[in-house]
């Protein structure tokens, strides 16, 4: 029975990624165009997008949920459901930004810069309006005017999924994004166990066990601190910022282990 559960969840594994692939092309080929006739302004647009891709990717963790490939627990819901939010998560598996945006309500995101010309992925961060991180001054402006608009903001500052096991490295841009706009940190730990969606994990093959992934939305962290701590050098008051972060979730990662 093990065995025929675990074929079940690998087989169900594969449905969900290929309706993630199949609705990519779909919002490519015939939702986009729709939404640029009738929408004209790239605001609108884009708030949109935003939705559609949010209800989108609920129906994607609905069904990995539904079919038994998931069990997901969110603690801190209440909290996501809030306008304005700069929201730093640490990156462990696959869909953690597919979770996160399907609950948090008009969540913009900055992203690689590569994923533009990712076929199956580029359809997305277009009809959402994602900002592509390729200069740093251009992606903090465009992050104030989002938060400022009353969207929510989700940056993973570890650039990529951690390797299993190591400690949580962030890079310095979200928190300069952070200091730059004097915005407010909404921490989230992603804690999940073993599994094929975790960095240099095979995807396509179910573990013995259904993915168990919890989100745990802290405490927030004010910025206003180090920014006073450092009043005419922000590039120092984002370092200090980084390394704050880093040291919080590498305690909520190592308290996860314990």
């Amino acid at each position: 029975m093990k065995f025929l559960w675990r074929v079940w969840r690998t087989l169900a594994t594969l449905w969900c990624f290929f309706t993630f692939a199949v609705g990519g092309a779909v919002l490519g080929t015939t939702i986009i165009p729709l939404v640029w006739l009738r929408w004209r302004k790239q605001e609108d647009r884009h708030r949109v997008g935003r939705n559609i891709v949010r209800w989108s990717f609920f129906l994607f963790v609905w069904m990995m949920r539904i079919t038994g490939v998931l069990k997901l627990r969110i603690e801190g819901r209440e909290t996501l459901l809030r306008s304005g939010n700069l929201v730093l998560a640490n990156h462990p598996t696959l869909i953690d930004f597919v979770i996160l945006a399907s609950v948090v309500p008009q969540a913009d995101c900055v992203v690689k810069g590569e994923l533009e010309r990712d076929w199956f992925k580029r359809w997305g961060v277009k009809l959402a309006g994602y900002i592509p991180n390729h200069d740093g001054e251009s992606t903090v402006a465009q992050a104030r005017r989002s938060l400022d608009s009353g969207n929510n903001m989700i940056i993973f500052p570890e650039g990529t999924r951690t390797l299993p096991g190591m400690p949580v490295k962030f890079q310095k841009g979200a928190a300069q994004v952070a200091v730059r706009i004097k915005q407010d940190i909404t921490p989230v730990f992603i804690q999940s166990t073993p599994s094929n969606l975790e960095k240099g994990g095979a995807w396509y093959l179910a573990p013995k066990h259904p993915i168990r992934i919890v989100m745990r939305v802290k405490a927030g962290i004010p910025v206003k601190p180090f920014l006073s701590a450092r009043p005419d050098q922000p590039a120092l008051a984002a370092r200090d910022l980084n390394e704050h972060l880093q040291q919080f979730f590498n305690k909520e990662v190592a308290h996860a282990r314990a």
